[in-house]
């Protein structure tokens, strides 16, 4: 295994040692259930859900984000550039559950801070996990995303705009919502990357009118529809999957992943 995925592994069993009891699987299975009936708020009510969320999703999340930032060349130039200044400002629509700020802790020494916006409050669960990654400058907002992030004055701070596993839900909570969110990116730097990654195959469509899409569809017009363009697509995968090393050791099962990407850069 590589050393980044065991340093990320260890962070998440030594934070949560004391939730891997007797009563976690009972707590995972009912986040289970709520997830599949796409109950969001359901699945994330209490400091229980969060937590075996967090053991049980957000290790194999984070692997899977720590291995797509660093293979895809937008990614991987934008740390380098910044390699030792901690120079980068990141935000994490929907990053509230950890695996955004573990994978991002691959490259710490390039990031200023990280600035979460989650609708369900993560801070009390999450914020050790960080601190033991030694990400000290996290900024976790409790709220909207739909209604925050169009409004926040840092946005035209952020050098990268992370949307993982994250879209589906925002377009089911309000596709007008969505919209503008994605039209606010408008207020980015010129040279900041969006990275959009979420499940592949049809679960990521979208009805419109009378026919389904899927929801890159969506996000491609959103961001390339204004005169003169605002953003390239620069990066694009329609299905891949991420797989776990074989060697993973983890007190819980971890799963492989399927997803698409896109990664937009600001060119205006």
């Amino acid at each position: 295994m590589k050393p980044r995925n065991e340093l990320i592994l260890r962070a998440f069993e030594t934070t949560y040692e004391s939730a891997i009891n007797e009563d976690l699987d009972s707590w995972i299975q009912i986040v289970k259930d709520a997830l599949y009936r796409r109950s969001y708020i359901e699945a994330f009510d209490s400091q229980e859900k969060l937590q075996a969320y967090v053991v049980r999703w957000s290790p194999s999340r984070a692997l899977a984000y720590a291995y797509i930032l660093s293979l895809k060349e937008s990614t991987r130039k934008l740390f380098a550039q910044r390699e030792s200044q901690k120079s980068l400002n990141v935000l994490c629509i929907g990053g509230g559950a950890g695996a955004e700020i573990a994978a991002l802790s691959v490259f710490q020494s390039s990031i200023r801070s990280i600035t979460t916006v989650d609708i369900s409050n993560w801070a009390d669960v999450v914020k050790p996990l960080a601190v033991n990654l030694g990400l000290l400058n996290v900024n976790m907002i409790h709220g909207d995303a739909l209604e925050i992030v169009p409004k926040l004055d840092e946005l035209k701070n952020m050098d990268l705009v992370t949307c993982l596993f994250t879209t589906n839900e925002l377009v089911a909570e309000s596709k007008k919502g969505f919209i503008e969110l994605f039209s606010s990116f408008k207020n980015l730097k010129k040279g900041a990357l969006v990275v959009i990654v979420e499940s592949a195959g049809s679960y990521s469509e979208v009805q419109i009118g009378t026919k389904k899409f899927p929801v890159h569809f969506l996000v491609h017009y959103t961001l390339t529809r204004s005169k003169p363009q605002q953003f390239d697509l620069v990066d694009s995968v329609d299905s891949e999957w991420y797989r776990l090393p074989q060697d993973y050791n983890y007190p819980c099962e971890l799963q492989n992943m399927r997803y698409f990407l896109r990664i937009y850069k600001k060119i205006s």
